[in-house]
């Protein structure tokens, strides 16, 4: 269980930009596991290609009791919550999900397989320019205990606003579309092409 992710027993931890990716469990919850009114809170965290061994287990989040209500707040979840499992899903689940999307992150070069099988340090977790997780993660970060850098060592804060997952974008952001005079841009810089 828990491929990812096994959250158990009245716990509450909290995890801000993490990426849970290709992660294989044999039972339930490919990407998160949660049990006994275990209540995680997810910021700015990407759950894609996780994958299950039953039909019914959920293949990035499985809520295996009523109890269990985890928290997502500017998520990208494969699925979004309509394909959470188990009985604490769907009608059952009483949890906080805002501002989540349900898109491929884009990897720049992911494992092409899942688990132990898979060797994920070798590959490049980190998203590509055209990723939808680009300076969408929380806006509000008073409070939140951010680190101040990614994984990789990067500044997190990178054109004005955070980016869902463990890597922030630090490519340059080209936007193809049409200027109107009503546009509105949430970034410190945008590479303009006429």
């Amino acid at each position: 269980c828990g491929g990812g992710l096994y959250v158990t027993s009245d716990a509450k931890p909290i995890f801000i930009n993490n990426t849970i990716a290709n992660n294989y469990a044999s039972r339930y919850g490919g990407g998160l596991f949660a049990y006994n009114n275990a209540d995680p809170i997810f910021k700015n965290t990407i759950f894609y290609n996780d994958s299950c061994g039953t039909a019914l287990g959920g293949n990035e989040v499985n809520l295996y009791d009523v109890t269990c209500d985890p928290k997502f707040y500017n998520c990208d979840i494969e699925g979004g919550n309509l394909l959470f499992s188990g009985t604490g899903a769907l009608l059952n689940y009483n949890g906080v999900f805002i501002n989540n999307v349900d898109d491929d992150p884009v990897f720049v070069n992911p494992t092409t397989s899942w688990g132990t099988s898979a060797n994920g340090a070798s590959a490049d977790w980190s998203i590509d320019s055209l990723s939808v997780c680009i300076n969408a993660g929380t806006s509000d970060t008073s409070g939140f205990g951010y680190m101040p850098y990614d994984y990789a060592g990067n500044n997190r804060f990178y054109r004005g606003r955070i980016d869902i997952g463990a890597f922030e974008n630090q490519q340059d952001i080209f936007a193809n579309c049409n200027i109107t005079s009503n546009t509105t841009w949430e970034a410190d810089t945008i590479k303009v092409g006429c």
